[in-house]
């Protein structure tokens, strides 16, 4: 006799259709506006950078594992921080996959090193850190990243620098 399939087998097509429409939101450049949610203005280990009292704040999510956010940090992220006079810049980490937490928590440790090792000492706090930021994301509607917010705009996919400033400083207005 055949077993009948679970639940979560039968939902399994869900998933290359979730990839496939990640993927064509990446290649499209989506843009979308946040009407009721937005990012809490801060969590615990944010990493700001940019002027830290700006008048606008640009979040940045990235996660450990991503291809595009490691091309992106090489080739963009110092044009933005130069740029950001009156933007603030908030990278938060989170995970696309439950497995990359550790990875994750090395990376975070590694950038706090130069500045406060001493957040690194009890990476479980660090832990929790990028799981609330991963909980945040998905309540955001975060599903691919780089992914970048401004006021109530949401950017997926690598963006210049240029592009990012240009709608930060519609903020200003």
């Amino acid at each position: 006799m055949r077993a009948s399939p679970s639940r979560w087998s039968r939902k399994l097509w869900l998933v290359p259709v979730a990839a496939w429409l990640s993927i064509v939101g990446l290649m499209a450049g989506e843009s979308r506006v946040l009407s009721h949610v937005h990012p809490p203005a801060s969590l615990p280990y944010d990493q700001v950078a940019g002027n830290p009292h700006g008048r606008v704040t640009l979040y940045v999510y990235e996660a450990p594992d991503c291809e595009f956010c490691e091309k992106w940090d090489e080739q963009e992220r110092r044009a933005l921080e130069r740029s950001a006079q009156d933007v603030r810049i908030i990278y938060r980490t989170i995970l696309l996959w439950p497995q990359t937490l550790q990875d994750a928590t090395a990376l975070l440790c590694q950038r706090e090193a130069a500045g406060s090792p001493q957040n690194c000492e009890g990476p479980g706090n660090l832990q929790h850190a990028i799981l609330d930021n991963t909980r945040q994301a998905a309540h955001l509607g975060i599903t691919a990243t780089p992914s970048f917010i401004t006021g109530d705009v949401m950017m997926r996919g690598y963006r210049p620098a240029s592009d990012l400033m240009k709608k930060a400083s519609l903020q200003l207005k």
